[in-house]
């Protein structure tokens, strides 16, 4: 199920472009969607491109889908309410990292 939420994702971030207003240093914008939104990175996905996205979700339903560009900038590509998954812990993962 996260294999193909996060396709979605990758699909939904290659359409969107990112606009520069939304684009910050990924640790601000990490913190940002944390006090703000409550929201946790629950997945990440890399793209044969190069590009990379991560998936904010919270217990409240809301999310955040994040591309990360060439200049190392965190851009949100889409957002929006409605999520019905289980935010991970901090720090579990689903898979292990590729070497």
């Amino acid at each position: 199920m996260m294999k193909v939420t996060m396709l979605a994702a990758m699909a939904i971030a290659a359409a969107m472009p990112a606009f520069a207003d939304d684009c910050m240093e990924p640790g601000d914008l990490q913190a940002y969607l944390e006090e703000a939104y409550a929201e946790r990175p629950i997945a990440v996905a890399d793209h044969e491109t190069g590009s990379r996205v991560r998936l904010f979700t919270s217990k409240n339903g809301t999310w955040t889908l994040v591309q990360y560009n060439e200049e190392r900038l965190a851009c949100v590509v889409a957002n929006g309410t409605g999520w019905f998954g289980e935010p991970q812990a901090e720090g579990e993962r689903t898979q292990k990292p590729r070497s």
